[in-house]
């Protein structure tokens, strides 16, 4: 092309940006300010942006913040929310996610999912539900994924009475018809150990994927492992295909049971499945053997095993210290 206005650049930023080529869209985004005269737009703005997330830097992130207040941006909401995306997943805290967050007017659900989605992945629960809460008072437009977040805080801090809460709220809302919402108030039973609640709620679920049965599976692999194999049974009963996710519940749950048939058995469905030579699942076989008193089964898993890891070497070392093998204990140490 010999001549390429804002929207030619803009297109070819955004097309590497799509494509996941988010250095190569950096570099065409500097051309562009570095050899041409042609000034971005909102559009090129929150593609590069969408490239300084995905090449995780914040610092590139800065530099783009620089030129929205430069070119008098800062009140697009569309870059604004782009910007605050950055900085909430590539910063180290939340200081600059949280100053975008107060800057922007006429924040949407967008601004606020992205801002509760920062503090989540953090790990901090308690401000995650405050800025929820607020986003409601505000009446702030919420979204299934919005709550899905909420729910999420709420496992992160085990709180089972705030979890109640916004289960009710997703039932006013309409949103106990979402599959993901739901499957997220079932984790968050299941990790607040609430099983009865989480009983219920599966039961009360007009949809199920494998995500519910396996969290449900999961949920009561230590506290109950018998309705844990039962509930596996009833997931292969209704033609559900189980993963490597489901078989390591299962065999966690058989390993508390130290049960050596039924592991056996399970054992086998993995090989019938084709999903042998999983890393996670030749652990659980290793511990499950072990727990069995079937040192022997699990030796053979760990040395057919191609890669290890410190959970394989330490699974067999405890395996044979609790069988009173010290002597092979010490040699694999």
């Amino acid at each position: 092309m010999p001549e390429r206005d804002v929207i030619a650049w803009t297109t070819m930023v955004s097309g590497y940006t799509s494509c996941k080529l988010h250095g190569r869209a950096w570099v065409v985004f500097c051309e562009m300010m570095r050899y041409t005269d042609a000034r971005p737009n909102e559009f090129t703005l929150s593609s590069k942006l969408k490239a300084c997330k995905g090449i995780k830097s914040s610092s590139c992130g800065a530099l783009v913040h620089g030129l929205v207040l430069k070119q008098g941006m800062s009140g697009s909401l569309y870059v604004l929310n782009a910007l605050l995306d950055v900085y909430a997943t590539c910063c180290v805290n939340m200081d600059e996610a949280s100053a975008v967050f107060h800057e922007i007017r006429g924040k949407n659900d967008v601004s606020w999912t992205t801002l509760i989605a920062g503090y989540t992945h953090r790990g901090d629960g308690y401000v995650t539900l405050k800025f929820f809460r607020r986003m409601l008072l505000e009446e702030g437009e919420s979204n299934p994924f919005s709550f899905s977040i909420a729910v999420r805080a709420c496992a992160s801090i085990h709180s089972c009475t705030c979890g109640k809460q916004l289960h009710a709220a997703i039932v006013k809302h309409g949103l106990d018809f979402n599959l993901p919402v739901m499957n997220s108030i079932l984790d968050m039973y299941c990790k607040c150990s609430s099983l009865n609640d989480a009983k219920q709620c599966f039961h009360e679920m007009t949809q199920r994927d494998s995500i519910t049965w396996n969290t449900l599976i999961a949920g009561y692999e230590k506290s109950d492992p018998y309705e844990s194999i039962s509930t596996y049974s009833s997931m292969e009963s209704e033609g559900l295909s189980p993963n490597c996710f489901t078989f390591s519940s299962i065999i966690a749950a058989v390993a508390n049971l130290a049960i050596l048939s039924c592991g056996e058995q399970i054992h086998g469905r993995i090989i019938k499945r084709g999903l042998g030579g999983n890393l996670e699942l030749d652990n659980a076989l290793i511990d499950m053997y072990a727990k069995s008193g079937n040192i022997a089964s699990a030796r053979r898993i760990f040395d057919e095993m191609p890669p290890k890891n410190l959970v394989s070497w330490t699974s067999m070392m405890i395996g044979y210290g609790s069988h009173g093998y010290g002597n092979e204990a010490v040699d694999f140490f």
